[in-house]
């Protein structure tokens, strides 16, 4: 436990010092803010490991000099040689009048004595023991929320149909070609879910709403420069990394706003990538609001 709690002070420190330095990074692209975010939340990642394999301070002991040889002078030779010369007189031996009575011992029980240290010690105990309990319920929970969240994009994958739409799949390329994709994605609709979302890494998918196949083509190149934008920059791996160190961490309150905040600028760099590709700002905005008007799901 206490090894967890060191672990918890460093990650708050690295937290601290990355919103520091995203809030400086204001004024600049959303593109860089999401990358220092990552860089932080990763090195919280790795603490506990770096924290086993790097060596803490050792303290060096000094040991006290030895003593110095005793120093003879002459007076003290004179001093050893009357100690040497001189004889004690033998005293008279005390009768058997006079001869001290022996003492008679007195047995008394001492009382137990309980030692403060060891009170101590069992109530740290106790206290690392409830504290040990409570992360793991925490961290049970939401693990759990994450593992359901992982079971429902399963369950969607295995619902849904491909999109069969040839100027999907024409704009697709496209896109594609322009973000130097190696694999284009699977366009998959699903049969009760109106949704857009992007999820994935090695086989990414993209899920599109019931009403696609009647977008016209500016919308559709909006919505694939947004969402390629989120497959080329590897958002998804990057914030399964982020939930899965929230869920170590659970108790912080700055890893969940970093992991928030690190969301939030994915968006907002998808939706600089896709203005960067040569759509109008007021075209973008305009399409924006009509795919969410026809989403009938969060």
């Amino acid at each position: 436990m206490i090894f967890l709690l060191n672990c918890a002070i460093k990650v708050s420190l690295i937290l601290v010092v990355t919103l520091i330095a995203v809030r400086l990074l204001r004024r600049q692209s959303a593109a860089l803010r999401h990358c220092a975010l990552a860089a932080g939340i990763f090195s919280a990642a790795i603490t506990p490991g770096l924290s086993l394999l790097i060596p803490g301070w050792t303290w060096n002991l000094v040991e006290a000099p030895a003593p110095l040889p005793p120093v003879y002078s002459a007076a003290s030779e004179s001093a050893s040689s009357l100690s040497r010369s001189f004889t004690p007189m033998p005293l008279p031996r005390p009768s058997a009048i006079d001869a001290p009575k022996p003492i008679q011992p007195v047995s008394i029980s001492p009382a137990p004595a309980v030692s403060p240290q060891r009170t101590w010690f069992s109530y740290s105990l106790c206290a690392a023991d409830a504290l040990a309990l409570f992360w793991v319920t925490g961290f049970g929970i939401s693990f759990s929320l994450l593992v359901f969240g992982y079971a429902h994009l399963f369950w969607i994958a295995r619902g849904s149909r491909p999109l069969n739409s040839e100027v999907w799949t024409r704009v697709g390329d496209q896109v594609r070609r322009e973000y130097a994709l190696p694999h284009p994605p699977r366009l998959l609709q699903h049969n009760s879910l109106s949704a857009l979302f992007t999820w994935g890494w090695r086989r990414p998918r993209v899920l599109v709403p019931e009403s696609a196949p009647s977008w016209p083509v500016e919308r559709i190149r909006a919505v694939l420069c947004h969402e390629l934008a989120h497959i080329r920059r590897g958002d998804w791996v990057i914030q399964m990394v982020a939930e899965l160190v929230r869920t170590a961490y659970w108790f912080n309150p700055l890893l969940w706003f970093a992991c928030r905040y690190l969301r939030r600028e994915s968006e907002q760099a998808c939706d600089d990538a896709a203005l960067n590709s040569g759509i109008a700002g007021s075209d973008y905005a305009a399409h924006v609001l009509d795919v969410l008007k026809s989403l009938h799901s969060s």
